[in-house]
């Protein structure tokens, strides 16, 4: 499902990078639209006045063409909406990116503030006067909202996988297998034979040997060495020391 919203999204992206070339055309259909409706000093502020000058005051078919192609865009993000929102019906409150997306969306909301800011440039192929007065909201409307569709994707995304995670925690096989591991460590544990058996020499026992067999042949060492002091000097037989 969530594939089918990310290609869903691809595909709106693809329409919205045409219709982005052709912005001129639609603020030109506005003026005219506008215009015809004598209405011209009033802000575009939603998408219920656009439809309304598709509806009734657009006389020519260039005009009707890209104001329908931008509508049809709007709608088909509101759907996009919808079934992104299907994903998480019990978390949707929370996702403040998706409830901006459904709001901006309506086609009574006010949208006359409204500013894509960087990456985007729509608003400064505006002129100073259009971007501050009157198109500024209706040509951000799109690329904001696709802003935050994609952020509301990825937070469904993540939603999705703690949801697995925790059904994964509390399935019987999750459980079954957590009770084997530990049941096989517990095993494992007790068939390891201990670190000093019976008749063994630790190191300890071997240090205290060898300490004592230096002590001995170092005492047979200082006994010889007191005996060949005590031993009186050779001399030849048959000379005596004169006095």
């Amino acid at each position: 499902m969530m594939n089918e919203v990310r290609e869903s999204l691809r595909t709106l992206e693809q329409r919205y990078g045409l219709f982005k070339q052709q912005q001129v055309t639609f603020v030109t259909a506005l003026e005219r639209t506008r215009e015809n409706a004598r209405d011209r000093a009033r802000v575009v502020s939603n998408l219920g006045q656009v439809q309304t000058y598709l509806e009734r005051h657009c006389n020519n078919a260039t005009d009707r063409r890209i104001l329908t192609m931008y509508l049809d865009l709007c709608r088909d993000l509101s759907l996009l909406c919808q079934k992104l929102e299907s994903l998480k019906p019990e978390a949707s409150q929370t996702d403040n990116a998706l409830e901006t997306c459904k709001t901006l969306l309506m086609h009574n909301s006010d949208i006359s503030n409204l500013r894509a800011r960087y990456p985007h440039g729509e608003v400064n192929r505006l002129s100073c006067d259009d971007a501050k007065n009157h198109y500024g909201g209706v040509v951000s409307l799109i690329p904001v909202v696709l802003d935050h569709i994609e952020e509301s994707i990825a937070i469904t995304e993540q939603y999705q996988q703690f949801i697995s995670k925790a059904l994964k925690r509390s399935s019987p096989e999750y459980t079954n297998k957590m009770d084997q591991n530990t049941l096989n460590i517990t095993s494992a544990s007790e068939e390891q034979p201990g670190t000093y058996g019976v008749g063994t020499q630790t190191k300890t026992t071997r240090a205290v040997g060898q300490d004592k067999n230096v002590s001995d042949a170092y005492s047979s060492a200082n006994q010889r060495s007191s005996w060949d002091v005590a031993k009186p000097a050779w001399r030849p037989p048959g000379r005596t020391n004169k006095m």
